[in-house]
């Protein structure tokens, strides 16, 4: 999106309202809580982080005494996010689009936090905010990415690369574009979410180790959010270099786990989920009607001949 409508996006009385209205209800807290426990990993006493598209400031707040600083597009969040942390290093107002060359190899820590990434508008931006967010970390540094796709919008596990079958080749689902419309104040966000899985190919030549994290879901049944942390920056890109990837498995009862039909292989489910499942469908009547349905169908026909 164009910087003057997230200017008017994110004024002064969105600012004040944001942190009850996205980050303390009860779930979006239970997301944000996993967050500031994942972040608090990869903080020491040597940490130097700075967080971009930091607004309110929310996630710095929860670490007084590290060394911390935020960056923001807007001047409303920033004066929030100033108020929570007397003892921040600096809040700058600044695109995080664009390098900012004193920064380079300068951070232990760099956070992107809520998907802010895709107010960027392609998939190019958000690819410029990565090799930014790469530049700037030091040797050694870790990166974090929690991360909105294609697969928490539909609740349908995506493949990031098929092959295609008409001309050969490679299908790659990058990234998608979606729009959310605000309810009570129709204000619009037109949002670029690129597949975490393309998180990883822009990382992985420059990291040890990549992990991607699901966090717990509010409830059995819902959807489970996830991170994107690269870990331990090497000294220079190695393009033959490949990372060890670690792809956490999905909570038991985060919702792709519980509905096998929608992408997620039977290997991959324990027996306490299938048992859940069964037990599931019997109290809901499934199993019951269809096994109704079947004697019906074989039964209807012999009686019309």
């Amino acid at each position: 999106m164009e910087k003057e409508k997230i200017w008017e996006i994110y004024n002064e009385e969105y600012a004040a309202n944001y942190n009850e209205t996205f980050l303390l209800d009860p779930y979006s807290k239970t997301n944000a809580d996993y967050e500031v426990k994942l972040i608090k990993q990869l903080i020491n006493k040597d940490t130097k982080w700075i967080d971009l598209a930091c607004g309110t400031g929310y996630f710095l707040s929860q670490f007084p005494g590290v060394k911390r600083a935020g960056y923001d597009l807007t001047p409303a969040m920033l004066q929030e996010a100033s108020r929570v942390n007397p003892d921040a290093l600096f809040f700058k107002q600044g695109d995080f689009r664009i390098d900012v060359q004193e920064w380079e190899n300068q951070w232990s820590l760099i956070t992107c936090m809520w998907a802010a990434y895709a107010y960027s508008e392609s998939l190019a931006e958000v690819e410029m905010l990565v090799a930014n967010m790469i530049k700037w970390t030091a040797t050694g540094g870790d990166i974090m990415i929690p991360a909105v796709d294609l697969e928490d919008l539909s609740l349908v596990k995506i493949d990031y690369e098929v092959p295609n079958p008409v001309y050969g080749g490679v299908t790659q689902v990058n990234s998608c574009v979606w729009t959310w419309i605000e309810q009570d104040t129709n204000k619009v966000h037109v949002m670029v979410s690129p597949q975490v899985e393309h998180f990883v190919k822009l990382l992985e030549p420059y990291f040890e180790t990549i992990e991607i994290v699901y966090y717990p879901p509010f409830q059995k049944g819902w959807g489970s959010r996830k991170a994107v942390i690269a870990k331990n920056k090497l000294g220079d890109k190695d393009p033959s270099h490949v990372a060890k990837v670690i792809r956490h498995p999905l909570p038991e009862d985060s919702y792709l786990a519980l509905h096998s039909k929608y992408g997620v292989s039977a290997s991959e489910i324990s027996n306490s989920q299938l048992v859940a499942e069964l037990l599931g469908r019997i109290k809901n009547g499934y199993i019951p009607k269809a096994i109704l349905n079947k004697l019906v169908s074989k039964i209807v026909p012999k009686k019309n001949k």
